[in-house]
């Protein structure tokens, strides 16, 4: 570990391995590591981007020393205009909306008519490829993650876990509740069709045969 000057504010650099660089806060950050972290994502030399509130983690074939020069040398631009983006989402009967009833008082109706009735910003990418967290939901909403992870969470799913909102770009293991099954599904998207951190979200609630339709389409 050590720390380095990068993007004009001090950080901590690790070194994980090969092909593996954490950056992180030392004090209260003087930049946004996720908007940081799109900028190094589209760096063709950078294989992936995983970046939170406070860290960034960097995977690349590249050595050290050439991942270390190459970052100090990326600029981060003004932020650039917005999109608002529509995600369909079938909010079927999934297990977990028996816990999320009990913990938040609400009715499922009420809970997909807040859902759909939001904008949320994507706030940041992680923890897995194609995963992005999404601010925006409210309090009354806010709900712990699950204590102990579930083995397996469909590609594609729309999932709340503590003051976030979560779509599951890919399958993988998960603590968050799953809601229902959305058209994002990380295969369907070029690295060039990712949105930005910043970027609106807004559900569309659909049935699940349209849904099938639209993933069928790709």
């Amino acid at each position: 570990m050590k720390k380095v000057e990068l993007f004009d504010t001090e950080l901590w650099l690790h070194h994980l391995g090969d092909g593996k660089l954490l950056l992180q806060s030392i004090d209260e950050p003087s930049i946004s590591f996720p908007r940081t972290g799109e900028a190094l994502n589209g760096l063709e030399e950078i294989d992936e981007v995983v970046a939170c509130q406070s860290e960034i983690l960097i995977y690349s074939k590249k050595t050290w020393e050439e991942l270390e020069d190459l970052i100090s040398k990326v600029k981060i631009g003004k932020k650039s205009k917005n999109k608002i983006i529509e995600i369909s989402v079938c909010f079927h009967d999934h297990p977990d909306w028996k816990l999320v009833l009990q913990s938040t008082g609400k009715s499922k109706d009420e809970i997909i008519d807040q859902i759909c009735n939001t904008e949320f910003t994507i706030g940041m990418y992680g923890f897995v490829p194609g995963f992005f967290y999404l601010d925006g939901l409210t309090s009354d909403l806010h709900i712990p993650r699950k204590e102990k992870p579930v083995d397996h969470i469909r590609a594609g799913s729309l999932a709340m876990g503590g003051q976030y909102l979560g779509v599951y770009g890919s399958s993988t293991p998960g603590g968050w509740y799953v809601l229902g099954s959305t058209d994002w599904i990380i295969r369907h998207k070029s690295k060039k069709k990712f949105f930005n951190i910043g970027d609106i979200v807004k559900f569309k609630q659909v049935t699940l045969p349209a849904l099938n339709k639209l993933l069928e389409n790709g």
